[in-house]
């Protein structure tokens, strides 16, 4: 193994570190102003609408996960291609020793598996949701009659 070490970019590293920080506070302020009123909204809103909007959310974030994931798959080939983590003329965001040859090579696979399960996952989570939403809110879903009162359910009951 050589003892070659990539050196951190500083500059670099503040970007990756501001950048992250920035979409910390983004998310964290969408999560604890933007939770509450949508949660509202979908209370009141009638139950197909809300069904919805449900579904196209699901839908984003399965969706969302494929970019990632391409990403992912492009460097995972470009890793057992160059046979080296981190890549040549990388920047990297603290000191590295880098991994090389069969380790490398394994890892890129790795990387290249990890990515076709997050499409795989992506695609089927936003095929598969709708269609379970569709079911569970159509008509010969719902209840005909009010539930037997002395019905004895699986779920423990409250104290």
């Amino acid at each position: 193994m050589s003892e070659e070490i990539v050196r951190a970019d500083r500059s670099y590293r503040r970007q990756f570190f501001t950048w992250h920080a920035i979409f910390i506070a983004l998310g964290a302020a969408v999560i604890v102003w933007g939770l509450p009123w949508f949660e509202e909204y979908l209370r009141h809103a009638n139950p197909k609408v809300a069904a919805g909007i449900l579904s196209g959310w699901f839908i984003f974030a399965f969706l969302s996960m494929i970019p990632i994931a391409l990403y992912m798959l492009l460097l995972g080939r470009k890793v057992i291609k160059h046979e080296r983590i981190p890549l040549p003329g990388a920047k990297v965001i603290i000191d590295t020793r880098p991994v090389v040859g069969q380790k490398a090579r394994l890892r890129g696979r790795v990387l290249v598996g990890v990515s076709l399960l997050l499409i795989a996952l992506g695609l089927s989570g936003a095929l598969y949701t709708p269609f379970m939403l569709d079911k569970i809110t159509s008509e010969q879903a719902r209840i005909k009659g009010p539930a037997h009162l002395l019905q004895e359910t699986a779920l423990p009951r409250r104290p």
